[in-house]
């Protein structure tokens, strides 16, 4: 792959996606004039404030678009992800019994669609968060807490996974 610092050094000589390299990204997007890429690291969430309640909001991790907003989407997909949830952000969230930004599915971008969802077969299992009643992010259907995915999709106000894992890290 490509380092945080090298994409933006790229990112400063582009003009148009034209220009791209064959071994570079495949697709340069813009928002806001921030410019990201497929198959850099983000950590995705529910945006709370957004009048749709199925927006997500994605955010840069590492190098110089870190913790800035990056795009908003109906549907993310994040491989090799992992489930963080501050604790900080959790015990302000359940003292104030008001939600804030803490909890994140961190990993690679590798698909961001604005206007339609994903269609998902059976094998998807739903991953879901919700500070007063869980420490963690968990199976559904289980209650199970889960840390990490192979693959993760985030979209209709939930996150779907392939490849999960319910160890907790070390």
């Amino acid at each position: 792959m490509y380092s945080e610092q090298s994409q933006a050094t790229f990112f400063d000589n582009v003009e148009s996606v034209s220009n791209l390299p064959c071994s570079l990204p495949e697709l340069i997007i813009v928002f806001k004039d921030r410019q990201y890429a497929l198959g850099m690291s983000v950590r995705g969430y529910r945006d709370l404030n957004s009048k749709n309640s199925e927006l997500f909001s994605i955010q840069g991790k590492g190098g110089p678009l870190s913790g800035k907003v990056i795009d908003h989407s109906v549907s993310v997909a994040i491989d090799d992800a992992t489930f963080n949830v501050r604790v900080g952000g959790q015990r302000r969230t359940r003292v104030e019994k008001r939600r804030c930004v803490h909890a994140f599915v961190e990993g690679q971008l590798t698909q961001v669609k604005k206007d339609n969802i994903t269609t998902l077969g059976s094998d998807w299992i739903e991953v879901t968060y919700n500070p007063f009643y869980t420490d963690t992010f968990i199976e559904k259907s289980s209650n199970k807490a889960v840390y990490k995915a192979k693959k993760a999709i985030l979209q209709q106000g939930s996150v779907w996974c392939k490849g999960l894992s319910y160890e907790p890290p070390a």
